[in-house]
C-alpha cells in the first residue's frame, strides 16, 4: 500500500488542478455570483483593497437614480468640465449645456465621462465632495465593509478603494434599475445637439462602449476575441495605479450571472475580458437554476390570535445547483420578524426560512398563507354574545309574531268558512 501512496497522491493532485483548470482568472481579485440568488460561484481575494477605478460610477449613477427623475433637467457647471484631469475620459460636456439625467447617464456610463459624473453629483448634493458622504452611506446601508469612496468618478486617490465582494453589493442594488440595466448594454449613443455644442460645426457626440465584450466587431482582429455573445453589460475602468478593472454581467436561458474583475494587470486591457469569458462559461456550464418545493412548514401559532398561522415561500423559488439535489427530509430554520403580531395579511413577509442543501445554507422569505385576525378582548367576546343573544331573541320575537299572524290569518279564513257553510244550510 505504501509503494501506491506517491501515485494516490499525484493522482489526487491532478483532479484537482483540472478541476480548477477551467476557470483560469488572472485578475488579482475577482468574485462571480449568480443573481437571483445571490450565491457566490467563484472567488479570489474578493475582500482585498483595491483601486476600482471607472467601476465608482456603478455606485454614482445607483445613488443618481434613487434621487433624481430621468426627466430633470441639469446644467453643466464650469467646475464640473474644468475639474477633469486632461487626458481622463471624458463626455465632452461644455459649462452652459442642459441636459435631462438620464441623457447624462449615458454620458457617464457608455464612454466613462469624468465630467458626466462631476455634473449629475453636483446636480444631486450641490457639489462632488458632498456626494461623497452619499456615496459612503449608500455603501455601507448594502453592507459594503472594506470601501471608501473619494471621488465620485473612480479618479485615482489613494484612499479610494473597493473590493470585489462589495462591489458586487453594490453592482446588485444598481442593476435593480431597469434603465440601468438598458444604459449598460447601450454600445453606441449619440448626445443631442445644444446651442453651445452644435455638432454640424464640432464633431458629434458619438459614444462607443468601453466594454469589449458588448462589442460584435468580426470584422476587426483586434476586438473579435472579446465579444461575449451572453454579454449584457456592465463597466470598465482603468488608472495606471488601479490597472484593468470590470464588472460584467451575462443572460444565458434562465440565469444571469454578474462578475467583478480588479486589478488586472497580465496582458493590458484585453485581459479582463478573457477573465469573465471564462468565468461565465465556467457558470453557466457548470451550475443550473432548479425549481425548490419544500415540504410543508407546520403552522405557527400567534400569541394575540386564535388563528394559526400558515406559511410557505415564494412558489418561484429556485435554487443554484452543481449537484443532484434531494429536498427530502429538510428541516426548516425559521426566524420570524421581531414582535410579529396579528393582524397579518395574507401574502405579507413574516420572515425568512433556511434550508441546508448539499452542505449549502439557502434562505427565503417566509410568506402568509393566510389572513390571521386579531383575539378579541374579553369586552368583545361578551359584546358579542350579548349581540348573538339579542339576535336570538330578535328573531324568536319575530318568529312570535309571524305565527301569530299566521294563526291570526287561519283564524280568520276558518271563521269565514264557517259563516259560508251556515249560509249555505239555512
Amino acid at each position: 500500500m505504501k509503494k501506491f501512496l506517491p501515485l494516490i497522491l499525484c493522482f489526487i493532485f491532478m483532479l484537482s488542478t483540472v478541476s480548477f483548470a477551467d476557470i483560469s482568472v488572472k485578475a488579482d481579485s475577482a468574485i462571480l455570483i449568480e443573481k437571483s440568488t445571490g450565491k457566490v460561484i467563484y472567488e479570489k481575494n474578493a475582500d482585498k483593497k483595491q483601486f476600482p477605478a471607472s467601476i465608482t460610477k456603478i455606485l454614482t449613477a445607483l445613488i443618481v437614480l434613487e434621487e433624481c427623475e430621468l426627466t430633470d433637467e441639469v446644467t453643466v457647471s464650469s467646475n464640473a468640465v474644468l475639474s477633469v484631469p486632461a487626458g481622463s475620459s471624458i463626455a465632452y460636456l461644455k459649462a452652459g449645456e442642459k441636459f435631462t439625467v438620464e441623457q447624462l447617464l449615458y454620458a457617464m456610463l457608455v464612454p466613462s465621462g469624468n465630467d458626466a459624473a462631476n455634473v449629475l453629483a453636483e446636480h444631486v448634493s450641490g457639489s462632488t465632495s458632498e456626494f461623497v458622504k452619499k456615496m459612503n452611506e449608500r455603501a455601507k446601508e448594502l453592507g459594503t465593509t472594506n470601501s471608501n469612496f473619494v471621488t465620485v468618478n473612480g479618479l485615482h486617490d489613494a484612499e479610494h478603494y473597493t473590493t470585489a465582494r462589495d462591489m458586487i453589493l453594490i453592482t446588485q442594488e444598481a442593476v435593480k434599475h431597469e434603465i440601468f440595466n438598458t444604459i449598460c448594454a447601450t454600445t453606441k449613443y449619440t448626445m443631442p445637439s445644444t446651442d453651445i455644442y452644435k455638432q454640424t460645426g464640432d464633431n458629434p457626440r458619438i459614444y462607443e462602449s468601453t466594454n469589449l465584450l458588448l462589442l460584435d466587431k468580426s470584422g476587426n482582429a483586434n476586438t473579435k476575441n472579446y465579444y461575449y455573445e451572453y454579454a449584457t453589460g456592465i463597466k470598465t475602468g482603468y488608472t495606471s495605479q488601479a490597472k484593468n478593472t470590470l464588472v460584467a454581467s451575462a443572460k444565458k436561458d434562465n440565469m444571469e450571472l454578474i462578475c467583478v474583475l480588479l486589478n488586472v494587470s497580465a496582458g493590458e486591457n484585453i485581459s479582463r475580458y478573457y477573465d469573465a469569458k471564462n468565468l461565465f462559461e465556467y457558470g453557466f456550464t457548470t451550475f443550473s437554476l432548479v425549481p425548490f418545493t419544500p415540504p410543508a412548514i407546520p403552522q405557527i401559532e400567534i400569541e394575540n390570535s386564535n388563528t394559526k398561522l400558515e406559511v410557505g415561500i415564494n412558489t418561484n423559488a429556485t435554487i443554484l445547483a452543481n449537484t443532484s439535489l434531494s429536498f427530502e427530509n429538510l428541516i426548516p430554520k425559521i426566524s420570524l420578524k421581531q414582535g410579529l403580531q396579528a393582524p397579518i395579511l395574507k401574502d405579507a413577509v413574516v420572515g425568512t426560512v433556511e434550508y441546508e442543501i448539499n452542505n449549502e445554507v439557502y434562505s427565503f422569505d417566509l410568506i402568509a398563507l393566510n389572513d390571521v385576525s386579531v383575539k378579541p378582548t374579553f369586552l368583545e367576546i361578551a359584546w358579542n354574545v350579548v349581540k348573538t343573544i339579542f339576535k336570538v331573541i330578535l328573531f324568536i320575537l319575530i318568529a312570535f309574531v309571524v305565527l301569530a299572524v299566521i294563526i291570526r290569518i287561519i283564524n280568520k279564513s276558518n271563521k269565514k268558512k264557517r259563516r259560508n257553510s251556515a249560509k249555505r244550510y239555512k
